[in-house]
């Protein structure tokens, strides 16, 4: 598989029909490369970067003496051996090797762990960052709409209420640019947001804090039927162009009724951007990566959401701050 993120050719490739369908549901409805792109044939200039994942029954961890990074919450642990190389351990069932300084190639194994879990997705990004970060490239844990005057970024971690902010605004029509991982690149403007991954994964409470969402189903049993699954998942007809960041957000969710919308001071948004971004085991990259997120922050307004009962309201607490400072 063939795309693009960023400006950047990824090419992804493996010999197993299953992690090949679970990279086309991944990237849905991604646009089509050129035909030079697919015959290989890239212009002096373009940059590519490969992932190569293979299944396997069973993986062999590197030798405990080159551990670099012991992750405290049990994502993926880092290991370099003599040759500079890092070999990244995801404990739910992968172990990727790369040598981001040199050819732009990972290649690594998958067991069967990884798709019970539904972690590929954290694989191949969690793979891929550390080429594009050389490229100039870095991804940031998020959600992105957007309007006509720019991109917002939803950032936090799992159960931030990141993706259903970014359902209500989308509601509202606001154009999805990424529902978890959203790629950042500098342009001539300023940073720009790049679509990602097609679906948002929308979750049973979601209807319940979102009733008009059940009117995204093209089926009326379908909505009847959401109770009893737990999750659904819905994505745009094509991936919407890049945009300018002219606002971040990090929401918290509450108990409270009416949600509220607090500016951030920016050294508070650099300290949570760099949770939600940095690779800490990748030091020859980490003074690099720190400018470009301060760049982001003096771009772009930052918020604090306290995410209440009323979602419904958020279009209208959104209204203003995506406008261009």
């Amino acid at each position: 598989m063939l795309l693009r993120l960023g400006g950047i050719e990824v090419l992804l490739q493996t010999d197993s029909r299953l992690i090949d369908s679970s990279w086309q549901q991944i990237f849905g409805n991604r646009p089509a490369p050129a035909k030079r792109e697919l015959d290989g044939n890239c212009q002096s200039g373009d940059e590519r970067v490969v992932l190569k994942l293979q299944p396997a029954q069973s993986l062999s961890l590197p030798p405990e003496d080159d551990l670099v990074y012991k992750d405290p919450q049990g994502t993926v642990d880092v290991y370099r051996d003599s040759t500079g190389a890092f070999h990244l351990h995801f404990p739910q069932g992968a172990l990727v090797r790369l040598a981001p300084e040199q050819a732009g190639t990972a290649r690594g194994s998958v067991t069967a762990d990884i798709f019970h879990h539904g972690r590929l997705e954290d694989v191949t990004f969690t793979s891929l960052a550390p080429m594009l970060r050389r490229k100039r490239r870095y991804l940031l844990h998020a959600a992105a709409v957007a309007t006509p005057d720019g991109a917002l970024l939803l950032v936090g971690p799992s159960h931030s209420g990141k993706t259903t902010s970014a359902l209500a605004l989308l509601l509202a029509g606001w154009k999805h640019l990424a529902s978890d991982v959203v790629v950042l690149a500098p342009s001539g403007p300023g940073i720009l947001a790049h679509p990602t991954a097609a679906e948002l994964t929308v979750r049973p409470n979601s209807f319940q804090l979102l009733p008009t969402l059940r009117e995204l189903l093209s089926k009326p049993q379908e909505a009847q039927s959401i109770q009893s699954k737990e999750r659904l998942s819905l994505g745009p007809e094509k991936w919407s162009e890049p945009m300018l960041v002219t606002a971040i957000c990090f929401p918290t969710v509450t108990e409270v009724s009416q949600s509220t919308l607090e500016p951030l001071d920016a050294p508070l948004a650099l300290a949570r951007l760099m949770e939600e971004s940095v690779d800490r085991w990748d030091t020859s990259t980490l003074g690099g990566h720190i400018d470009f997120l301060a760049a982001l922050g003096s771009q772009a307004r930052a918020y604090r959401l306290r995410l209440g009962h009323d979602m419904g309201h958020l279009p209208h607490l959104f209204q203003d701050a995506v406008m261009p400072p």
